[in-house]
């Protein structure tokens, strides 16, 4: 039996002798949500009453700075929402940006009504705002700089860098320059944290540093629940909302002990080497 597994922008394949092959694992799936209701019912209650309606006056430019790891139909949701949201406050101009990513992105279609900006790190394209503690020369993309609100869409996932994503990571890297984002990364030349640590973590706190310098962003998060669904969403101030999403990542994982929560396709990885590792072992018999 040969099965094909996600594997960056491509895939690999696992083969396994049919006389071993046993069957295929996977978790049980949750009930689907309905996630306009749950986006609706975060920006109504954002975290800390952090409100858009507190940040936004008529006249205001919005970027939405979009991370492509968040699902095509969850990132077209979110965005008509807030479009919406942003109508109701006065906002007459949104601009949309996609921070680039290289794998684990469904590919997306030509046409959209609101032209995408998609930042290449080499590009020339970026404001210099100062250093960090740590010397990180900070470079954020000239015009979602010049926006006058600043609004992040993301979904929290393990990060060997930062701990996490769906937080600053959207900001640096994903809307910063090569140089900025190499100088972040050779952090961890000081230390490599733990999984998932977010205490202890150079990365992180040079990211969080390099954001405020950007100025406030409101960001708006998801959880995924593992099972190719959304479990929660927070919005709010983009520090205050990544620590919250970051508790309720970790606490789904140890309710479920399910380990494969961090990205819909990697789940089914997890599930798809467990059976492997099991059908291809010399000792295993069906029972």
């Amino acid at each position: 039996m040969e099965l094909w597994i996600p594997y960056g922008e491509t895939e690999i394949p696992i083969r396994v002798p049919d006389d071993n092959f046993y069957k295929i694992l996977e978790p049980k799936k949750p009930s689907q949500t309905d996630n306009s209701k749950l986006i609706q019912e975060s920006l109504s209650h954002p975290v800390n009453d952090f409100q858009l309606s507190n940040t936004v006056k008529p006249g205001t430019t919005a970027g939405i700075l979009v991370d492509p790891i968040l699902p095509l139909r969850v990132q077209n949701q979110a965005i008509e929402i807030l479009r919406s949201k942003l109508g109701e406050l006065g906002v007459d101009k949104i601009r949309l940006f996609l921070r680039h990513r290289t794998s684990n992105v469904e590919s997306r279609p030509a046409q959209r009504e609101t032209p995408l900006n998609i930042f290449d790190p080499r590009d020339k394209t970026f404001t210099e705002l100062g250093k960090t503690s740590q010397g990180t020369n900070v470079q954020i993309e000239n015009e979602l700089l010049a926006c006058d609100l600043k609004i992040v869409l993301g979904m929290v996932t393990p990060h060997f860098a930062s701990g996490f994503t769906g937080g600053p990571d959207i900001v640096l890297p994903g809307s910063s320059s090569l140089e900025t984002i190499a100088k972040n990364r050779s952090l961890m030349i000081k230390g490599i944290p733990g999984p998932g640590d977010i205490k202890e973590n150079l990365v992180l706190s040079d990211e969080l540093e390099a954001c405020k310098m950007a100025g406030t962003f409101y960001s708006l998060s998801f959880i995924p629940d593992g099972s190719e669904g959304i479990d929660s969403v927070f919005s709010g101030e983009l520090e205050a909302v990544f620590r919250e999403t970051v508790a309720r990542y970790l606490q789904i994982r140890r309710s479920t002990g399910n380990l494969t929560s961090s990205s819909w396709p990697l789940g089914r990885f997890w599930a798809w080497t467990s059976t492997m590792e099991y059908a291809s072992s010399p000792t295993h018999s069906e029972p």
